[in-house]
């Protein structure tokens, strides 16, 4: 299992080289991800057994951004978290900051140990609707253990799907 001094050091790092992409609001591209693997990402309400041994994000301390990507208007972002969660394991998150109403957040995560993934699941997603802040929205924490991948998405209102970059 990882430690979270090297996901303090990961966050360093990544905070140093976000990268933000725009383009027309009709592209459906989603970064660090084939044509394939896009067609198979927009946002489905994924059940209980999408998020394995999640936790509430309540239940989490520290909140590490380890990768970031803007979404597409405004000041919206899509972060990529790690912390702590209360019952001793590191966890990883996805949140959505500053974005309007109505704007979706999930978390994909794969245990099949290709980088990038060949498949994965997709825990949520979850809406700003006001629940957590006016303009934020955080989906469950899932443990973190080796050989996993976890990337954040999310989508604005009559924006494109903006995923981060796969993290291991």
């Amino acid at each position: 299992m990882r430690s979270l001094s090297k996901a303090l050091a990961i966050a360093a790092f990544a905070a140093s080289s976000v990268a933000l992409v725009t383009g027309p609001a009709s592209a459906q591209a989603i970064v660090g991800t084939s044509t394939a693997q896009a067609a198979t990402a927009a946002p489905h309400d994924g059940g209980p057994q999408d998020c394995p041994g999640k936790s509430s994000a309540f239940d989490t301390y520290g909140d590490f951004v380890v990768l970031d990507h803007y979404l597409g208007t405004g000041h919206a972002h899509v972060h990529l978290s790690a912390g702590g969660a209360n019952h001793g394991s590191n966890v990883m998150w996805a949140r959505v900051t500053n974005a309007p109403a109505g704007t979706s957040v999930w978390l994909d995560w794969s245990d099949d140990d290709n980088n990038p993934p060949h498949n994965h699941h997709q825990c949520g997603y979850w809406t700003v609707d006001g629940s957590q802040g006016p303009h934020d929205r955080w989906t469950w924490a899932i443990p973190e253990f080796d050989h996993q991948y976890f990337r954040a998405c999310g989508q604005a209102p009559g924006q494109a799907i903006y995923c981060t970059g796969w993290h291991d």
